[in-house]
């Protein structure tokens, strides 16, 4: 049963990433100054979720940040394969 755990886990998280992609598509798109946003701050965003990733903490990310209903970043991920069939 163990074993079924990270394939599941791995195939849902890629669902609810493809979604999430699919979902900003029909959102309206703005630049973070245009919803009062700083650009340097979501930078810093994704480089904290990308050393997530690289140190093995996380698998993969997918964010997306709303503000006042349009998405002012959206930043489509960083993965590593971490699951290997000798684990």
């Amino acid at each position: 049963m163990r074993n079924l755990r990270r394939p599941f886990l791995a195939a849902a998280v890629a669902v609810l990433a493809t979604t999430a992609l699919l979902q900003a598509q029909s959102l309206q798109h703005a630049t973070p100054e245009d919803v009062g946003m700083s650009s340097e701050r979501l930078e810093r965003l994704t480089r904290t979720l990308q050393d997530y990733v690289q140190a093995d903490r996380l698998s993969g990310v997918v964010a997306m940040v709303l503000r006042d209903g349009k998405v002012a970043y959206l930043d489509p991920g960083h993965q590593r394969g971490r699951y290997r069939r000798d684990r």
